[in-house]
């Protein structure tokens, strides 16, 4: 083959390769805007904001996913115990396996066709478990849990082993930053750990709000800021579904809801999803800073109770359960931080119960330095120290 020849076709190749993935999205594109025609078609009834819904949720239905969490059951069995005279009850035995049992159930979706998958971490909390995806129709996979997140409700899982060949339908993030209050969302999930892929519809209700959330059986407790409201109707077993946009894009992951009210739901923004999986392509694993605190934001009526020298900032203070105020080893412990010190500012920005640590902290990286000014407890002066992060473990 002459070289002119031989050139040409290179250039006739890789013009083809890089057409393709235009072609596939253009054919998508084609694809989409048809099926869009034909629900206005058969349903002329139908608002454009329905037809949206409806679409968002067809397409979205093989992405999300049911997980079966389970473990080894234990139960007592019986044995006769004779008491003489013909008379003989039942009490309870030695303990005996029941064999692996279904003992927990929550929602999660693919977010990258080799079978990764995101959900949250309560739902896959306890680590002698064995977890199960189970499709929309019905295909059951087994799961390993590669990376959770040491600072948010946020775990990511892998299909293993992965059927060869297969590649996953992956649902797109969106921008959680440009979400506004009153916006049409669509939550999707494993309703009350029953109902596979229920949808519910509502709005934002409210933006960068910030929870104490706990699991149902009060083993998992996490403060949660930054996160999104919603009133679409978020049961047990939706936790891990993807929160919505009308154009299919997920904005947040369903995570928590009130259970002293109605319709009030809360999701991890999907920005703090694409955080976990880029920290997890880079580094194998999920890595956030920490500074080794524990704390209570200072408010007017504990400055009067406790006398304290200001009404913001925030003390540190021992834990519920007496684990100390600042962790042996931390950062903040090589930075001389005490019990009983109150933590003014960080970087400049005032610190208070609506803008503290947790929310100040996310935007930083591991071997980052903070200014911290510090009002000290023992000299009852104000310093300003520096604290160089760690990775939290």
């Amino acid at each position: 083959m002459s070289r002119h020849l031989r050139s040409f076709w290179i250039v006739a190749v890789t013009i083809l390769l890089l057409a393709l993935p235009s072609a596939y999205l253009v054919a998508k594109h084609l694809t989409l805007k048809k099926q869009i025609e034909e629900l206005r078609k058969n349903y002329p009834q139908f608002t454009e904001e329905e037809v949206a819904v409806v679409e968002a949720v067809k397409r979205a239905q093989s992405s999300v996913v049911s997980i079966v969490q389970r473990r080894e059951v234990f139960a007592p069995s019986e044995k006769l115990l004779d008491l003489g005279n013909g008379l003989k009850i039942a009490v309870p035995g030695e303990l005996k396996s029941q064999g692996k049992q279904v003992v927990g159930q929550g929602s999660g979706f693919f977010v990258r066709d080799d079978g990764l998958l995101v959900t949250n971490k309560h739902v896959v909390a306890d680590q002698s478990s064995d977890y199960q995806i189970v499709m929309s129709d019905g295909v059951k996979l087994d799961v390993k849990i590669v990376a959770t997140d040491p600072f948010n409700d946020v775990a990511l899982l892998k299909v293993d082993p992965s059927p060869v060949g297969k590649k996953f339908s992956a649902l797109p993030l969106g921008n959680s930053s440009r979400v506004v209050m009153g916006q049409t969302v669509i939550a999707i999930g494993n309703a009350l750990g029953e109902l596979q892929n229920s949808v519910t519809k509502g709005i934002i209700s409210g933006l960068n709000r910030a929870i104490l959330a706990s699991d149902q059986g009060g083993g998992f407790t996490e403060r949660l800021v930054k996160i999104i409201q919603t009133d679409a109707a978020i049961n047990p077993g939706n936790s891990g579904g993807p929160l919505m946009a009308t154009n299919g894009e997920v904005i947040g992951m369903n995570t928590a809801v009130n259970q002293g009210a109605e319709n009030i739901g809360f999701a991890i923004p999907a920005e703090d999803i694409r955080f976990a999986l880029k920290s997890y392509k880079k580094h194998g694993r999920i890595v956030r800073p920490f500074v080794g605190v524990r704390y209570a934001a200072v408010t007017k009526d504990m400055q009067a109770r406790l006398q304290l020298p200001f009404d913001h900032g925030l003390m540190l203070i021992p834990g519920t359960k007496s684990e100390p105020a600042v962790i042996p080893g931390s950062p903040a412990e090589k930075a001389g931080l005490k019990n009983g010190d109150i933590i003014l500012q960080l970087n400049g920005a005032s610190l208070d119960e609506n803008n503290d640590m947790v929310s100040l902290i996310r935007d930083f990286s591991v071997g980052d330095t903070m200014e911290l000014q510090v009002w000290q407890h023992s000299s009852k002066l104000v310093v300003t120290v520096t604290v160089t992060l760690a990775e939290m473990k």
